[in-house]
């Protein structure tokens, strides 16, 4: 049994040899470096990805800050009017614009982390 391992061993001993001799350095490493390559393009991609993201969130803060200057306008305008309903469908749509404009702050940290 002992003889069968040791001849076992001799022969992966020489196959991986042979396979040593049979593979190229040159074209293992045009390999690594078509491999870099591609990751490099595709991390590119993701960045520009991540700032089209970050952009077009920076541009709905942006709406979501002159709506809210907006409806703080109409709000003065219905409580000078004495019209608490309208006032009412005001503060609510504020409030709502306010929430969405800290969901819209926390996607912003997020791309920018």
């Amino acid at each position: 049994m002992t003889l069968m391992n040791r001849l076992a061993r001799l022969w992966r001993a020489d196959a991986h040899a042979v396979l040593d001799r049979l593979e190229d350095p040159r074209t293992l490493l045009d390999g690594a470096v078509r491999d870099m390559e591609a990751a490099l393009a595709a991390d590119a991609a993701d960045l520009e990805r991540q700032r089209q993201r970050l952009t077009g969130l920076e541009l709905q803060s942006d709406t979501l800050q002159a709506q809210l200057a907006a409806a703080a306008e109409e709000l003065e305008v219905c409580l000078d009017a004495g019209n608490d309903d309208l006032a009412r469908a005001v503060i609510k749509r504020r409030l709502q614009l306010e929430a969405r404009c800290e969901q819209l702050v926390q996607g912003l940290e997020d791309a920018r982390a």
